[in-house]
C-alpha cells in the first residue's frame, strides 16, 4: 500500500505530524510527503518518509497574482508529476490513500487533483482523500468529524482540549493506539561535532542549557531580559552554560542577550536544521517559547521547560513528550484569542519569573536541587506532560490548578468530544451515575446547563419538524425548520463555552444535507451530545 501525506504548514506543525507518519508506516505503507519547499529541510528530519515532494509555495502565490489561469495550469502539471511519480509498479494498488492535514483550499484542491490524476495514471478509481478534501462542486469536505473539530477549535482557545498531534492522528483514522514518538536522530558524527563545539567554547561548563529566545509573534515571546537573568543564574550557581539557538531572523535577540552581560554560546543563525537537531540532542535541557524548536526537541526526547504566552497554551500545542514541563501565566485572560488587542499591556509576558524557571530546570528537570523540585510560584500554572489511558497527550498540574473551572471544563470536553468525534454512542455517559463528575463552580455549571437546556429544547423541536417536513415538504414548513436550525447555532455561538459547537454544527450540516434521513441523524447526534453533556454536569 502507498500513501501520500500533504502538509503545507510551518516548521513546528510539520514536526507534529511525526506520530501520524509513523502510525501509517506501522501499517506497512510506503509513504510520500508533500511539504513547502521552504521547510523541506525540516521534512528530512522526519522518520518513515520514503520520498519528499517540495512545493514552491512562494512561487505559486506570485504566479497567482500575475496570471491565475496559468497558475492553475502549473498546479495541474505539478499534481500530475506527483501522481505519476508515485505511479511506479509497487504503487499500482487500489488501496492507495491520500491524507491531507492542511485545511486551506489550495491544499484541498491539490489533494483532489493528485487523487484524480493518481487514479488516471494507475488506471484505477481515484484514491480516497482523508482529512481535508474537496467535493465535486469545489466546496470543502472532510471525511471525519475530527478534521472538522480541528477547524472549529483552532479559533476558540477555550475549546481546544486535545494536542494537535492527537487530532491529526485521529483525523487520519489511526484509532485508539499508542502514538509512536521521535523524529530521526542525528548521526553519531553530527552529535559528536555538536558536543565538541559546545565544550570548546565553554570547556569548564558542567552542562549546557539551550535557549530559544524567539517565537512566531513577539506577544508569545518571553522577554530577552528574563532569559538573560535565567542564564546568569544557571551559570553563576550551577555552571550550566546557556546555548542560544534560533534562525537568522532572530539574531537581534541574541545580541540583546549578549549585551546584557549574560554568558552564552550564541549559535543563532549559524546552524542548519540538522545541526540544530544535533545541538538539541546534546544539551541537558531546553528552555523555549512555543516554537518549532520546542517540537523538534520533543521529538528528540530532550528534557525541557516550555513557556506558553498570549495565544499559546500547552493543551493543544504542548511538547509531545512525557515529562516535559509547561508553564503559562495564571491570568483569567490567558490564553487570549487570535487578533486580540491586549488591554493589559502584555502583562502575561512578565508574569513568569526567571527564578521559577531556574527552580524547574535545576530541581525538577535536572534533579540537582531536591529542595526546589516541588517549588511553585504565584502567577503561574505549571504542568507536566503525560499520556491518558486512551493514549492522548495530557497534562498533570504541578501547581494546584487541576481543580479550577478552566481545567475542569477542558476535562469535560475531552471526555465528551473524544466519543462524539469517534462517532461512538454517548448513552454510557448520560446514564452512568457513578462516573467522574467535573468540580465546576456553581456559576460555570449553571451557565453551561442553561445553554444546554436551550439547545435541547430547539433540537427536540427540530426532530418534530423533520418528521413533518419529510411527510410534507411545503415551503412554510421548510422556512420554520430552517429558522430552528439556525437557532441551534446561535445558542451555541452565544456562549464562550460552546462556540466551537456552532462551527461544528454548521460544518457538519453541509455534510449531512444530502437527504432528510442524513439531516435527521445529524439532529439526533447533537441531541445525544447535549443530553450527555447535561447529564455529566447535573
Amino acid at each position: 500500500m502507498c500513501s501520500l501525506l500533504i502538509n503545507l504548514t510551518r516548521f513546528g506543525d510539520l514536526i507534529q505530524t511525526q506520530p501520524v507518519l509513523s502510525g501509517l508506516a506501522a501499517r506497512k505503507q510506503a509513504l510520500d510527503l508533500v511539504c513547502l519547499q521552504s521547510f523541506s529541510s525540516a521534512a528530512e528530519l522526519l522518520r518513515d518518509v520514503d520520498h519528499i515532494w517540495p512545493l514552491e509555495g512562494d512561487q505559486l502565490l506570485q504566479d497567482l497574482d500575475r496570471n491565475w489561469l496559468g497558475s492553475l495550469s502549473g498546479i495541474w502539471n505539478w499534481s500530475k508529476q506527483v501522481a505519476e511519480g508515485r505511479g511506479v509498479p509497487d504503487h499500482h494498488e487500489q488501496d492507495q490513500a491520500i491524507y491531507n492535514v492542511t485545511p486551506s483550499m489550495s491544499a484541498r484542491l491539490m489533494a483532489r487533483l493528485v487523487s484524480l490524476q493518481g487514479g488516471q495514471a494507475a488506471g484505477m478509481p481515484p484514491p480516497q482523500v482523508h482529512g481535508f478534501s474537496m467535493d465535486d462542486l469545489g466546496f470543502g469536505a472532510s471525511d471525519t468529524p475530527w478534521a472538522m473539530f480541528l477547524l472549529a477549535s483552532s479559533d476558540n482557545r477555550a475549546a481546544s482540549p486535545f494536542n494537535l498531534s492527537d487530532v491529526l492522528w485521529k483525523a487520519a483514522g489511526l484509532g485508539d493506539a499508542p502514538r509512536p514518538l521521535g523524529v530521526r536522530r542525528p548521526g553519531s558524527e553530527g552529535l559528536k561535532d555538536a558536543r565538541e563545539l559546545m565544550q570548546q567554547k565553554s570547556p569548564t561548563a558542567k552542562g549546557f542549557v539551550a535557549m530559544q529566545l524567539g517565537a512566531s509573534n513577539d506577544t508569545r515571546r518571553w522577554p530577552v531580559a528574563s532569559f538573560a537573568r535565567l542564564g546568569q543564574a544557571l551559570w553563576r550557581e550551577h555552571e550550566l552554560m546557556p546555548v542560544l539557538v534560533g534562525g537568522k531572523s532572530e539574531t537581534h535577540l541574541g545580541r540583546r542577550f549578549q549585551d546584557s552581560g549574560a554568558p552564552c554560546i550564541n549559535l543563532m543563525g549559524q546552524t542548519s536544521l540538522k545541526e540544530l537537531a544535533a545541538v538539541l540532542a546534546q544539551v541537558e535541557c531546553l528552555v523555549s517559547n512555543d516554537t518549532g524548536t520546542m517540537h523538534l526537541a520533543a521529538g528528540l526526547g530532550t528534557p525541557m521547560a516550555a513557556l506558553f504566552l498570549a495565544t499559546a497554551q500547552p493543551w493543544d500545542t504542548g511538547p509531545y513528550l512525557p515529562g516535559a514541563i509547561c508553564v503559562e501565566p495564571d491570568m483569567a485572560c490567558h490564553p487570549c484569542g487570535f487578533d486580540h488587542s491586549c488591554p493589559q499591556k502584555e502583562a502575561c509576558r512578565k508574569a513568569i519569573t526567571p527564578e521559577l524557571i531556574q527552580s524547574l530546570v535545576v530541581g525538577r528537570i535536572l534533579g540537582q536541587d531536591k529542595a526546589s523540585k516541588g517549588k511553585t510560584a504565584p502567577g503561574a500554572r505549571i504542568w507536566e506532560t503525560c499520556w491518558d489511558s486512551h493514549h492522548f497527550h495530557d497534562l498533570r498540574s504541578l501547581s494546584g490548578h487541576e481543580i479550577t473551572d478552566r481545567t475542569q471544563w477542558l476535562r469535560v470536553q475531552r471526555r465528551l468530544y473524544s466519543q462524539f468525534l469517534d462517532q461512538r454512542g454517548l448513552d454510557d455517559i448520560e446514564g452512568d451515575t457513578d462516573q467522574w463528575r467535573p468540580e465546576l463552580s456553581r456559576e460555570s455549571r449553571s451557565s453551561a446547563l442553561e445553554t444546554l437546556g436551550q439547545a435541547n429544547k430547539v433540537l427536540d423541536l427540530l426532530k418534530e419538524q423533520a418528521v413533518l417536513l419529510t411527510a410534507n415538504p411545503a415551503a412554510p414548513i421548510k422556512n420554520v425548520f430552517l429558522a430552528s436550525w439556525r437557532r441551534v447555532g446561535e445558542i451555541f455561538s452565544a456562549s464562550p463555552l460552546f462556540s466551537a459547537l456552532d462551527l461544528m454544527w454548521n460544518a457538519q450540516s453541509q455534510e449531512s444535507g444530502r437527504d432528510m434521513a442524513s439531516i435527521s441523524q445529524h439532529i439526533a447526534n447533537y441531541s445525544s451530545l447535549v443530553s450527555a453533556w447535561s447529564g455529566l454536569l447535573k
